[in-house]
């Protein structure tokens, strides 16, 4: 068994979790989350805690064990507290502006990047740049939408948070 898949997962107050044999429905103050579970998985609510386990113990079934149960978990959480990711752009001249679904980006390259936006994603810039979601997934993953992921640049920091880079 997996040691993600036997933690459980607490259900937020305000939030209230429908499971069907497929799929586990979520409805909280940010939305509505439907999250489709994957072949073999069953999650099972007691005592206001879901609890996700394999139909049968098989090898074949094990490796979906946690994965099952970071989607719902996931899950809940976007529709409870939501999630938010900052970017952090330090450097002379850098700047962020968001207009609509478009995030235009001026990183020191000859022409500015643009970036679409995906729905159920809000983000803001100035003097921070916080965007955050309600989907199963956290708000992030920009590099395969665009194309390429680019290394840091000496001078220049992007950043999440408070990463750490290696050269």
């Amino acid at each position: 068994m997996s040691r993600v898949g036997k933690r459980p997962i607490p259900i937020p107050a305000g939030v209230t979790v429908q499971i069907s044999p497929e799929a586990v429905e979520a409805k909280g103050p940010k939305g509505t989350m439907r999250q489709p579970l994957p072949p073999g998985i069953v999650v099972e609510m007691q005592d206001g805690v879901l609890h996700a386990r394999p139909e049968r113990e098989e090898r074949a079934l094990a490796k979906f064990h946690g994965l099952g149960r970071s989607l719902v978990a996931n899950a809940v959480t976007g529709v409870s507290a939501g999630f938010k990711k900052e970017l952090d752009i330090v450097g002379i001249g850098y700047r962020a502006e968001v207009t609509g679904q478009r995030l235009t980006l001026a990183l020191g390259y000859s022409h500015p990047v643009i970036f679409e936006v995906p729905a159920g994603i809000a983000g803001r810039g100035g003097e921070s740049d916080p965007s955050g979601g309600v989907r199963g997934r956290p708000p992030g993953g920009g590099a395969d939408r665009r194309g390429h992921s680019q290394p840091p640049q000496a001078g220049s920091v992007q950043a999440e948070g408070d990463p750490v880079y290696r050269r």
